[in-house]
């Protein structure tokens, strides 16, 4: 995979830092919002005047460095609705799924 090439090539060296660990920022995005499209696996927002916004949702990792201006992506993850509960899902509750 991309990381274990890049850890093979020896590019993330540079990205150590501290007692030689790697920093990872996680942050969540919105990359498509309409009031008039959607689609099943958009997210729904309920305004308080009675309008609906669709949106797909990502969680965003990436691998950075303090003294480095480029960042390493790492693989986004889509926010959904995948449990059955009514609340949908939001970046936190997909971290922790992640992490357990």
């Amino acid at each position: 995979n991309f990381t274990h090439r890049l850890q093979r090539g020896k590019h993330l060296e540079q990205y150590r830092i501290l007692d030689g660990s790697y920093l990872a920022v996680i942050d969540g995005t919105e990359y498509f919002s309409s009031k008039n499209l959607s689609c099943p696996a958009c997210l729904e927002k309920n305004h308080w005047d009675g309008e609906k916004t669709y949106s797909h949702q990502i969680l965003q990792g990436a691998i950075v460095n303090p003294d480095l201006r480029q960042v390493i992506p790492l693989m986004p993850e889509e926010i959904r609705n995948t449990d059955g509960l009514e609340k949908q899902d939001c970046e936190i509750k997909l971290l922790l799924r992640h992490l357990k």
